[in-house]
């Protein structure tokens, strides 16, 4: 028991290199982590809808990404959802529930430039979404994604990421095309607090975007331990009423 309550003090004081994760937001980094390291984030997500037909809700518990350093500008990426949708149906309905895998990726993240004050870094995220899980969550087929993200640091205390991406994706009953979109500010209150706030969205095709707005915290216990949490609002008719969420993010040193 002191071997594995001194273990990660002993892994954190070996870490040079800052953490930085690509949750909660949705917004991803343009950071790939350190070459020979394995980063885990995992969390949890709850999200609620109004709609005529009654209140949806959605639990990812947990939400989970492990992301694998091989090169020093590559990163290899894993990630899976265990999801549960809860339909609670006006009167005279029934009420229904799902409980499966969802959004099982493959894919990695390459830094194409590194970026230097307020000229931005920059990577690419490509995934791919794997017919895999619950046959009421998983695409038909293979499911493609691509993203470019951007970092620009305004100051030692502000920075500022964006992102632009297109994925395949299946929406409840859909399968269908959509570009993606997030910019988040970063604000750092103190040397183990910082501050985001975030706006993004989504707009499938043929269909009505939908827009939110979030914000919350990330708190650094240790130099590659971090805890995080997250509260949103939709902005529009087609995005969730709301959802809310937190999490932990550790770094195994190589």
């Amino acid at each position: 028991m002191v071997w594995l309550l001194g273990t990660p003090l002993f892994l954190f004081a070996q870490e040079s290199e800052e953490l930085n994760t690509d949750r909660p937001t949705r917004a991803q980094s343009p950071a790939v982590i350190p070459r020979g390291t394995l980063q885990i984030e995992t969390g949890f997500e709850f999200q609620k809808k109004h709609s005529e037909a009654g209140d949806q809700k959605e639990y990812l518990d947990p939400t989970t990404l492990i992301r694998i350093g091989i090169l020093k500008k590559m990163e290899l990426r894993l990630n899976a959802d265990l999801k549960k949708e809860r339909t609670e149906a006006l009167a005279g309905a029934e009420s229904k529930n799902k409980l499966g895998f969802n959004d099982v990726m493959v894919g990695a993240k390459v830094q194409l430039y590194e970026g230097k004050g307020a000229i931005p870094q920059v990577s690419f995220l490509g995934n791919v979404t794997l017919p895999v899980g619950d046959k009421e969550f998983r695409p038909p087929h293979a499911a493609p994604e691509g993203r470019l993200l951007f970092s620009s640091a305004l100051s030692d205390k502000v920075e500022l990421q964006y992102n632009l991406g297109y994925r395949k994706h299946r929406d409840h009953e859909e399968y269908r095309g959509e570009a993606l979109y997030a910019v988040t500010g970063d604000l750092k209150l103190t040397d183990k607090l910082t501050y985001f706030a975030e706006i993004a969205g989504q707009k499938p095709h043929l269909g009505k975007a939908e827009h939110l707005a979030d914000m919350g915290f990330l708190f650094k216990l240790l130099p590659n331990l971090q805890l995080d949490v997250i509260g949103a609002l939709g902005l529009n008719e087609e995005a969730p009423d709301y959802f809310a969420g937190g999490g932990i993010t550790w770094r195994i040193p190589r």
